[in-house]
């Protein structure tokens, strides 16, 4: 047994440049086959997330089909007052009675920079790839997004009414994702580069997604790395009111209110606005994923069938240049079980290299986990000929077509 593995390392020295070839040709499979493996995921999980949504209604959202009025209206400060006084308009309890609407906030556009030396320690902040400054991924949203999304975790008991008032105490009450409860407890405080403190009222269970229509990609967000906290956006501010109106979510049975938002904001010359629905959103996501998978999977088939053939290609060839000595260690009491070792040590370990960059790139997942058993058997296909070849060849045979 040792001394096969013995021979198939020095098998792979002595064969360098296929052993090269064939790791970066199975590399690219195994690489695309994550991808494929990575859309199909989100496309199951967008799927499960619209099921469990709690929404009898539409959701609208507004999307800014001009970004260069940003800048106009921060820059005009006769515009971003007329902005402030609109937006309090529109979003004034009457006008939202009259409209029969209700409003959720989910805003993701900044981050929180974690003045805690656990946080420092651990490994989050570079699992997001935020490492710089201690930064993590912040999301500030109204109560309603924990029922419509059906986010279930470990909470304190009063968690709904402590995080709906927590805004206006001195101490914010946080939610973190489910990777920080590995360096906190509940009930921790931390604070952050500002000075702010922050007291953990929870911690979202494992696999908690959300989607993002505003900015959706087809991508479900994870939660497991955000600090969530209620909404404390100012509306007295006019940048907070242009980061609310890709933020806000706007449930309704029609589009009147969001209608309304619409043609106000035009009639003030501010932002010209798209409405969309949530369900348009997540159409056009799902067609993404499938577009990507259709993309990649193409791809990714014929890399895999040129690495396929040309692995295989290269097993015969080196069968058919090692016969003699294959034949001689037979005779020394090897026997094709031993051989047959011999070449899958080559493969496997090729295999192994292979997934080498999934690892890197994808970390622990679903996507590492589906990949491993493609790869397993992407490993015995490629011996199966070759197995048919040893298995039929005689140490007579072997010898004559040694020496050919």
């Amino acid at each position: 047994m040792i001394n096969n593995l013995l021979f198939a390392i020095d098998d792979i020295f002595s064969n360098y440049k296929k052993f090269i070839s064939g790791f970066l040709q199975i590399m690219v499979t195994f690489i695309f086959f994550a991808i494929v493996a990575s859309k199909v995921k989100n496309l199951c999980l967008i799927s499960r997330i619209e099921k469990s949504m709690v929404i009898d209604n539409e959701v609208y959202t507004f999307m800014n089909s001009v970004p260069t009025d940003i800048g106009a209206v921060i820059n005009d400060e006769n515009k971003r007052d007329r902005l402030v006084k609109l937006w309090k308009e529109v979003t004034s309890e009457d006008v939202l009675k009259a409209y029969g609407v209700k409003i959720y906030v989910a805003d993701n556009e900044s981050k929180i920079a974690i003045d805690d030396e656990k946080f420092a320690k651990s490994n989050i902040a570079k699992k997001n790839s935020l490492h710089i400054n201690n930064l993590a991924n912040k999301l500030e949203v109204t109560t309603d997004f924990f029922d419509i999304f059906r986010l279930k975790g470990n909470f304190i008991p009063e968690y709904m009414s402590v995080f709906s008032e927590g805004k206006e105490s001195g101490v914010t009450p946080a939610i973190l994702g489910n990777l920080y409860s590995k360096i906190y407890d509940i009930g921790d405080t931390f604070k952050d580069a500002t000075g702010r403190e922050y007291r953990i009222i929870g911690f979202l269970k494992k696999d908690s997604y959300y989607l993002y229509p505003s900015g959706f990609s087809g991508e479900p967000v994870d939660l497991g790395g955000y600090v969530i906290i209620p909404s404390q956006l100012d509306t007295d501010e006019a940048t907070n009111v242009c980061r609310l109106i890709d933020g806000i979510y706007v449930i309704s049975q029609t589009s009147d209110y969001c209608d309304f938002v619409q043609r106000r904001m035009a009639e003030e010359n501010l932002f010209t606005l798209d409405v969309r629905t949530f369900t348009y959103e997540l159409e056009s996501g799902i067609e993404y994923l499938k577009d990507g998978i259709k993309v990649n999977g193409f791809l990714g088939g014929i890399v895999c069938l040129f690495a396929f053939m040309g692995l295989v290609g290269n097993l015969v060839q080196y069968i058919s240049d090692y016969k003699r000595e294959f034949a001689i260690n037979m005779l020394c009491g090897t026997d094709k079980t031993g051989i047959i070792i011999r070449i899958y040590a080559q493969v496997l370990f090729l295999v192994i290299l292979g997934i080498v960059p999934t690892v890197i790139l994808f970390g622990k997942s679903v996507e590492l986990l589906c990949t491993i058993v493609f790869a397993f058997v992407f490993s015995l296909g490629i011996m199966a000929y070759p197995l048919v070849l040893i298995k039929r060849f005689t140490i007579e045979e072997m010898l004559k077509r040694g020496t050919d």
